[in-house]
């Protein structure tokens, strides 16, 4: 067995996986649909699990067990308003679980079975390892892996996109913004020349960010990151599904919310008319027998589409006019639009026309065309080969930074920035805090991250539970808080004491991170789930054999083999969900 430099983009709607070999970069396609990417969807059946086309072709016919958008769900609470906004929209039962995390509850092998986000999240993982390995025909040893994603994604996100990676048994060396990723893979392709400042704007499937970032001479400086964890082509396509179920509300009296075989096919169809809209300037949502028998037909005009969303277009100018003013070329001196020397477009929601209009618009100059998702995972590649020193020929450095801020509560509720945001990282900053403690033996001091004046508008990550404090004679406790971000966003906290000396007696809780003895279950429980896909794999090759040998023999002069094959081409296709060894016995009597 050797060990390989693996690169994986990880996307909400769609997912690639690309290796370095041989001194050069593959992104290896899925052998079941031939596609370099594969959907970010998992159906389970009653004895399989799909993953990808087979599981996104399952979508309509097998809606209560098929899982998409599993990226909005990732570091998330139950009770997060988003989230209860969203699943009400999802064909599948997303429940509450164990310390209030949500669960994904299915029917596989003839019973109900519960996951966590980060477990669906682990058999995509493992399927594009798979994927890898089949290409290969060599078994991963550890490989090291680069994760691109997101550029905003935030402290829970990232703690279980690394437990994901454990469960699917990769070692994850770093996760990188897709931002980054693209530039560096752009790169390998069209050399950037001379000292460049690039604005990349990135609006994917469930993800909005922007990136300020100076490139020069294979040096990647990221200025300045700012997004929106909540903003993308789901987002759009749900509001568009809502728009619909209120019309029919509206004139047909009905309320399809709770037809959840309704909903995903209305979906469907609203996904469709927003990919049109790109292209032309009205269409149709149109979905057959949807409600009581009747059609469901609309016409919706580009304009109508444009005022629907009018909101999010809205914020999405103030964020462009924000990560101009927010971000410092130098100490004390703010970028201004003028500076940008290319803008990218990365992401299939920036084929919207009106958000190629906004940044023409602000910029006062084309922007450069849509690119190609490839790119972030050629990127996450280049950087996985380049950490794992297996390759000098394409080196590029990454100076990266903190999306989002940390910081903790002070006495009048607000919260106290200690790392801010677009801090270059690795950092260490220590600040000095005054507790009034009335009297008291213990203090716990709150941990949050997020940008709002109020601490508890902020997400909580966390508690420092400190023991047998001794205040001064005012009543007042003063310690130094030392927080330290490394490179790979891993968050480490120290109290001291003025003095200089560490605080031992204090008790660092993170909130919503997975126990270590769960997670361990989890790998063991993910051991059975990852045969069943191995299975599956396995007999998909003979499948595909199969139809192969069939399609070569039907233009066969023999009229008797060509009836043959005839034959068990209309079988495969009336049995779908027909056995390894029943494609074996199919095959064995072409040969």
């Amino acid at each position: 067995m050797e060990d390989y430099s693996l690169g994986i983009d990880l996307g909400t709607t769609n997912s690639s996986i690309g290796i370095w070999i041989n001194e050069k970069i593959e992104i290896i396609p899925d052998k079941e649909s031939r596609s370099k990417l594969i959907p970010s969807i998992v159906s389970f059946t009653e004895n399989e699990i799909l993953i990808g086309e087979p599981a996104k072709n399952n979508l309509v016919k097998n809606y209560k067990n098929t899982i998409y958008n599993i990226m909005f769900l990732i570091g998330k609470k139950f009770d997060d308003p988003e989230i209860q906004k969203e699943i009400k929209l999802l064909s599948y039962n997303v429940i509450k679980g164990e310390n209030n995390k949500p669960q994904i509850e299915v029917e596989y092998k003839k019973k109900k079975q519960r996951f966590f986000p980060e477990e669906i999240l682990s058999f995509i993982l493992f399927k594009l390892k798979r994927n890898a390995e089949e290409y290969l025909g060599k078994k991963f040893n550890n490989s090291e892996v680069i994760i691109s994603c997101s550029s905003y994604l935030n402290y829970f996100q990232k703690e279980a996109i690394k437990i994901a990676c454990r469960i699917a048994g990769l070692n994850l060396i770093r996760i990188i913004g897709g931002i980054n990723t693209f530039l560096i893979g752009y790169n390998l392709s069209n050399r950037i020349q001379g000292e460049k400042n690039i604005l990349i704007f990135h609006l994917g499937g469930g993800f909005f960010d922007i990136g300020i970032i100076l490139f020069y001479n294979n040096l990647c400086e990221v200025r300045g990151i700012y997004g929106d964890n909540n903003l993308g082509g789901e987002h759009f396509d749900n509001r568009l599904l809502e728009y619909c179920i209120n019309k029919i509300k509206k004139e047909n009296e009905i309320d399809i919310s709770n037809n959840k075989q309704a909903l995903i096919r209305l979906k469907i169809a609203c996904e469709k008319a927003k990919i049109n809209l790109s292209k032309m300037e009205f269409t149709t949502i149109t979905v057959d027998n949807l409600f009581n028998e009747e059609d469901f037909n609309i016409t919706i005009t580009r304009s109508e589409f444009e005022d629907l969303f009018k909101e999010d277009f809205d914020k999405i100018k103030k964020m462009i006019e924000q990560s101009i003013n927010n971000t410092f070329i130098s100490n004390n001196v703010i970028f201004t639009k003028d500076k940008i020397d290319s803008i990218f477009l990365i992401g299939g929601s920036t084929y919207i026309p009106i958000i190629k209009q906004i940044i023409k618009d602000y910029f006062e100059k084309e922007p450069n065309k849509t690119y190609s998702l490839e790119s972030e995972t050629i990127g996450a590649v280049i950087q996985s080969s380049t950490l794992s020193l297996i390759n000098e020929e394409f080196l590029n450095i990454l100076l990266d930074v903190n999306p989002i801020s940390f910081g903790i509560e002070i006495d009048n509720g607000e919260m106290s920035v200690i790392i801010p945001n677009n801090a270059t990282i690795p950092c260490e900053v220590i600040n000095t805090y005054e507790f009034n403690v009335n009297h008291q033996n213990n203090i716990s001091i709150k941990i949050y991250e997020g940008e709002k004046r109020i601490a508890k508008e902020n997400i909580l990550i966390g508690i420092i539970e400190i023991k047998n404090i001794v205040p001064n004679q005012q009543g007042i406790f003063r310690i130094n808080v030392q927080f330290h971000l490394d490179i790979n966003g891993d968050l480490k906290i120290e109290v001291f004491e003025q003095n200089g000396q560490k605080i031992n007696n204090l008790k660092i809780k993170m909130d919503y991170v997975i126990d270590e003895n769960i997670i361990i279950k989890l790998m063991d429980k993910a051991q059975e789930i990852q045969e069943d896909i191995k299975r599956y794999s396995e007999k998909m090759k003979i499948k595909n054999d199969l139809l192969s040998k069939v399609m070569f023999l039907k233009n066969n002069e023999n009229k008797d083999i060509k009836k043959k094959a005839e034959e068990i081409l209309f079988w495969i296709k009336n049995n779908i969900y027909a056995s390894k060894n029943e494609y074996e016995e199919k095959l064995n009597l072409l040969k």
